[in-house]
Parts: structure tokens; C-alpha cells; sequence
């Protein structure tokens, strides 16, 4: 229950919610993005993104793409490839 106050809180002052949490244009946003959703709607809110070349931005956003490699190969079953 504590946790909850302190993140509503957190997104009153940073205006995702209001006073009667109440979801604002920022909290709209943030809930679009699927990954570090509150540092991103930031980046966008601040025009952080404002003067960059695309590439520049592709470049900046791709920090927050995390993909898991798995390191276990897969071995094919072999009788899969029998006909019969």
C-alpha cells in the first residue's frame, strides 16, 4: 500500500496523474509505450528528440530494446526427417 502512495506520488509530480488521479496527456502517452515507459514519454514531453538526425534518434531509442538471447541450441529431431 505504501509502495502505491509513493509511486502515485512520483506521477503527480512528474503530471501523468492529477490531484484526483485523474490520467493526463502524459500518462496517455506513457501507457502506449510498452518499455521504460516513463523515461521515454519524458524524452518526448522534453523535446529531447527536437534536434537530432533520425538516425541519431533510431540510435537513442534502440537503448531501450532489450532481446534475450537464449543460449541453448535447439537440436532437431532427427525423426522428424524420417518419411514413412
Amino acid at each position: 500500500m505504501v509502495l502505491s502512495l509513493l509511486v502515485l506520488q512520483v506521477l503527480r509530480k512528474l503530471r501523468y496523474v492529477d490531484a484526483k488521479n485523474t490520467v493526463q496527456l502524459k500518462g496517455r502517452v506513457a501507457c502506449e509505450i510498452s518499455n521504460h515507459e516513463l523515461i521515454i514519454t519524458e524524452l518526448v514531453f522534453e523535446n529531447a528528440f527536437t534536434n537530432l538526425h533520425p538516425t541519431e534518434i533510431v540510435a537513442l531509442l534502440s537503448c531501450f530494446v532489450f532481446q534475450q538471447v537464449n543460449t541453448r541450441t535447439k537440436l532437431l529431431d532427427h525423426t522428424c526427417f524420417l518419411a514413412g
